[in-house]
């Protein structure tokens, strides 16, 4: 019954915010110019290494996380299906309290590598997640340190939520490309598959993760949590997930080919 009382509530939020696809503004995205950076890290665990230079081509990101609002709609529209946790204590904002509207600007989390990629194909030909490549030189807005910001840990607060509970999209400083909440507040998916050894093999250009999916099942998460230390914050850090898992500190920020968009 509590179950079923969830789902309830849940529909009624659903059929009290109907909107279409086309009213979302929040997931605005940024054209991140195509360059050179060197990813990885040499104190990191072995699966940061080898540091390698990487060639990334220009694409577009979206400047904050997919929020619970714009995620809703893809459910709304039957492609994408709910998040499982929502009825757990620790989410932030009741999903059956209509008095304010904060929490729909939440990122949404509890969602699968292949729950992203329904959204993403809700949303339209060429929308995909960023590659590992992609969301790390990104992340990096610039800055050759272990954070965008340089390698100063008491500046995380400024830019980073973490050890708290998350917050919503663009609430703190954007990183130098206007990025919002690339580090801390969720994990995100990438579309590539997790390879420990990748780096000893990756190219130079675009590299996109290796192709074998029996020998590598599972799929990159980058960029830490609320919930973690700081040390998982890091440009570098790699994460990994099984792709039809659904996590709840895991949630994705959608990307373009520029020769898509």
């Amino acid at each position: 019954m509590k179950l079923l009382h969830i789902v309830f509530i849940l529909m009624i939020c659903i059929l009290s915010f109907k909107v279409n696809a086309s009213d979302s503004t929040l997931n605005k995205m940024i054209l991140i110019p195509a360059g050179d950076f060197m990813m990885g890290s040499t104190y990191g665990p072995k699966d940061e290494q080898p540091v390698h230079r990487v060639h990334v081509d220009s694409f577009y990101l979206g400047i904050s996380e997919v929020t619970i609002w714009e995620y809703l709609q893809c459910v709304q529209s039957g492609n994408c299906r709910m998040p499982y946790f929502w009825n757990k204590q620790f989410f932030p904002g009741k999903v059956d309290d209509l008095e304010g509207k904060e929490w729909l600007n939440l990122p949404v989390t509890g969602i699968s590598w292949e729950d992203a990629q329904a959204y993403c194909r809700w949303k339209g030909e060429g929308y995909r997640l960023p590659t590992e490549a992609e969301w790390e030189y990104a992340a990096r807005g610039r800055s050759g340190g272990d954070f965008f910001w340089g390698n100063r840990k008491d500046s995380v607060s400024q830019y980073a939520v973490i050890k708290k509970r998350f917050l919503p999209v663009k609430t703190l400083m954007p990183n130098q490309f206007g990025i919002y909440d690339i580090l801390g507040n969720v994990w995100e998916w990438c579309e590539d598959r997790y390879d420990p050894h990748y780096y000893k093999k990756s190219p130079i250009n675009n590299p996109c993760g290796p192709d074998e999916a029996k020998k590598y099942p599972c799929r990159v998460a980058r960029g830490g949590s609320w919930n973690e230390y700081i040390w998982n914050l890091r440009c570098a850090n790699r994460h990994y997930g099984e792709s039809f898992r659904r996590y709840d500190g895991v949630g994705f920020r959608i990307c373009r080919s520029v020769t898509d968009k």
